[in-house]
């Protein structure tokens, strides 16, 4: 019987048993993800103040921009779906 363990980084490690006729693995995998969510409240129409105030144009939205981080860098985000859910 022999056993071992491989150590990727401080997350990520696989421990592995070999005996006579089997294998035997497993695996330790750690992370913290952080999921950030910037806002940014702008104008609707990119207009000049003077053309906003003649034609009462001061329309505000929301933009936001996401950014998912893993803190184990051996752990890819593939895809991240968000779902706003207004309630009114």
């Amino acid at each position: 019987m022999y056993s071992d363990s491989i150590k990727f980084n401080d997350l990520t490690s696989v421990y592995y048993t070999i005996t006579n006729d089997s294998v035997a693995i497993g695996l330790d995998i750690r992370n913290r993800q952080y999921f950030y969510i910037f806002t940014d409240r702008h104008y609707k129409n990119k207009k000049s103040f003077l053309k906003r105030l003649f034609t009462f144009d001061f329309k505000k939205v929301n933009s936001y921009k996401y950014e998912v981080v893993n803190e184990n860098d051996l752990v890819k985000t593939e895809d991240v779906k968000v779902v706003e859910i207004i309630t009114k």
